[in-house]
């Protein structure tokens, strides 16, 4: 599978759901669950897509929410109350994790 492919199947790649996104990417060699949700994200606009495999984003719901060990089950029922706009929800919380580290290392 070549870059060049996936740029020409684009239109295809809209019109499918995550699951057959992710049928396809994955087949590419160094392709995995992130790559493909970030995909979804930022190339396909999905706003629906939340990457349990982000550090950044664990990260910033344990600081945002105060959680020190974050269940799995936490995890998901936040995910099910953004849900559909876990995208919306994920930019939301890098920003906030990306302020937080710029402004500590102002003071």
């Amino acid at each position: 599978f070549h870059s060049g492919l996936l740029l020409e199947n684009l239109g295809n790649f809209k019109k499918a759901s995550d699951k057959e996104i992710e049928d396809e990417l994955i087949q590419i060699k160094g392709v995995g669950k992130w790559t493909i949700e970030m995909f979804m994200i930022f190339i396909l606009f999905r706003l629906d897509v939340f990457s349990k495999g982000d550090i950044a984003l664990i990260n910033s719901i344990k600081l945002n929410y105060n959680i020190i060990d974050l269940s799995k089950n936490q995890l998901n029922e936040l995910i099910s109350k953004w849900s559909p706009y876990n995208t919306i929800a994920s930019l939301i919380l890098w920003k906030s994790i990306e302020n937080r580290m710029f402004y500590n290392k102002l003071e």
